[in-house]
């Protein structure tokens, strides 16, 4: 009888389910490091001013010719290797500018691009078609179709001495949609007041794909949190970043820098 009520409970008439059953849009929530390539006032130098999402953090990078005719690195604020009082994080877009109008020209519209950088708004996450059905029993069972039985799978949701059950809900709901702990476990209280407590007590609910993909992107965007796919980490959040990898970076950023118009600047993704 189980399998039969969760049958029915999938081709359930659309007023029973939050939302529609389908996937996310293509892509996904990438957020790339942005680099603005300015119009040097030495000749032969570059300059490159943007945000690193891993970092959290505005950055500044001069590079000037020396006596060889080499470039070589000679300023590099909001580097990752040190705290807000040494530059090496810095969060304030105009302390930047202000630098960089040193050695290059600064367009009057860098600092709303910049902020526009720091600032943009959570995406859906990408997904593949899913249903979380509820129980009146309390079970919760998912339906996945291109790996799950036709009856579903049924999700354990362990007994906690910590949190409630509706917490619990969240971050096993998160856990599964998800694919990663340190994500669900950092979404979980918000999801679990804006999402799971207004689920129905003792009566059947689902939850759809797009259901789990609008509420995760609504606590992101309740704590302004941005997801990092490559880094699989929250902007800011990440591991820190040893001076090795920086210079590597650095190095990758030099390779694909472009020289700047003379009278704009030229935003390119690293």
């Amino acid at each position: 009888m189980r399998e039969l009520h969760f049958f029915r409970l999938l081709h359930a008439p659309r007023a029973l389910r939050p939302g529609h059953n389908r996937s996310g849009p293509e892509g996904g929530p990438r957020q790339k490091m942005s680099r603005y390539s300015l119009n040097p006032i030495k000749k032969g130098s570059k300059v490159d001013v943007g945000y690193d999402p891993l970092l959290d953090s505005y950055f500044l990078q001069v590079r000037v010719l020396n006596t060889h005719g080499e470039v070589h690195l000679k300023l590099w604020r909001g580097n990752g290797l040190g705290g807000y009082e040494s530059g090496g994080v810095v969060s304030v877009p105009e302390t930047i500018l202000e630098e960089a109008a040193s050695y290059a020209a600064v367009p009057s519209d860098l600092l709303e691009a910049l902020l526009s950088d720091r600032n943009r708004e959570p995406e859906l996450v990408e997904s593949e078609p899913v249903v979380y059905a509820g129980m009146p029993n309390n079970e919760v069972w998912r339906h996945r179709p291109s790996v799950d039985p036709h009856d579903g799978v049924l999700i354990t949701i362990r007994p906690s001495r910590v949190f409630e059950r509706c917490r619990q809900l969240a971050m096993v709901l998160l856990r599964d949609f998800l694919g990663d702990e340190a994500r669900a476990r950092r979404l979980a209280k918000d999801f679990a007041a804006m999402v799971v407590r207004g689920l129905p007590e003792n009566r059947p609910w689902l939850l759809t794909d797009r259901d789990l993909q609008e509420g995760v992107c609504a606590v992101e965007t309740r704590l302004g949190l941005n997801w990092i796919v490559e880094a699989k980490c929250y902007a800011g959040e990440g591991p820190r970043v040893t001076p090795e990898a920086q210079l590597h970076r650095s190095g990758r950023i030099r390779k694909r820098s472009t020289t700047a118009a003379p009278q704009h600047c030229v935003p390119a993704g690293v």
